[in-house]
């Protein structure tokens, strides 16, 4: 198992970087939600971190109210400063931090440390992450979000769900066996699902009845850490001529967590009737992170329907 890379760099050339994905992101709004869709009164954003894959100023002439949700208040705070934006705009945005999107117990990860630090017995771990997997709950919002919003967007959050778990693993891997390591990995996966579920059980419960939902996943990395640059003209072939799937075939070996379990479930509440997918609009792209590191992105807009879980 590799060692774990930090998903966020201090790299503070984000905002440039990120100007073909933030462009990317607001036409799907602009084109499928707000054009075809009609859902263009309030939006909820999961994931907005930084806020440098949104552009402030140009939602807040599409919607007249904006919450933006992620785990660092602070986080959202410096992003909406930094977009500078003026007095109307900044009067439509509310933010909501400092929660854990998946129920995840404030303590799991510190305990996770202490007994992978500590070389515990792998068993006695996995029994450990299960418990915290089959005790997860949706996260408490205020109850006026509840099924309120006519947009509600996930971006690039997916990867992100427990992923503090799998570089835990990373830190302490020479504490097992190869076969120990893997067995705990599976454990993580399992968590993985369980998360994964809870988050867009979330997501889903603050669109209203006829609401749009926009998933963006960060579906896999080509970079020099990776060592599959290379694949990057391929895509961008593809990408040109239309060629959806093929990227998803030539890019299955470097799918980023998360994306993968949010697929799954995407797919068995479609089985379910829960929602109906937007199937003339599903979309990819090359986003450029940082310098040597992209993501192939997924996209694809949701029309809810009744939510089974």
């Amino acid at each position: 198992m590799k060692k774990f890379t930090q998903y966020y760099t201090d790299d503070k050339n984000k905002w440039e970087y990120w100007e073909a994905h933030r462009k990317c992101i607001l036409s799907i709004i602009k084109d499928r939600i707000i054009d075809v869709q009609g859902n263009c009164d309030n939006v909820a954003i999961f994931g907005a971190g930084h806020c440098n894959d949104l552009d402030l100023f140009e939602l807040s002439k599409l919607y007249n109210e904006i919450l933006l949700l992620d785990k660092n208040t602070q986080h959202m705070e410096d992003g909406i400063k930094s977009q500078n934006l003026n007095k109307n705009s900044n009067s439509k945005i509310s933010i909501i931090g400092g929660i854990d999107f998946c129920g995840i117990t404030p303590t799991f990860y510190d305990d996770l440390e202490r007994l992978l630090k500590d070389g515990v017995k792998y068993k006695n771990i996995q029994k450990f992450i299960r418990k915290e997997a089959n005790n997860l709950s949706k996260p408490s919002l205020p109850l006026n979000h509840r099924n309120n919003f006519s947009t509600v967007i996930s971006t690039a959050v997916h990867s992100q769900i427990c992923i503090k778990a799998v570089a835990l693993l990373g830190e302490y891997i020479d504490n097992y066996s190869r076969k120990e390591v893997l067995k705990l990995n599976d454990e993580i996966g399992y968590l993985y699902s369980k998360a994964v579920k809870i988050y867009n059980d979330l997501i889903i419960s603050l669109a209203n009845d006829s609401g749009s939902i926009l998933f963006i996943l960060d579906h896999s990395e080509i970079s020099d850490i990776s060592k599959n640059l290379k694949l990057l003209p391929i895509l961008e072939q593809n990408l040109n001529e239309g060629k959806l799937t093929d990227n998803l075939v030539i890019t299955q070996n470097c799918r980023v967590r998360g994306s993968i379990d949010c697929t799954k479930d995407i797919e068995k509440r479609k089985k379910n009737k829960a929602f109906v997918e937007d199937e003339e609009f599903i979309h990819q792209w090359l986003w450029r992170f940082e310098n040597k590191k992209y993501y192939l992105v997924y996209a694809y807009t949701i029309k809810k329907g009744r939510l089974i879980s």
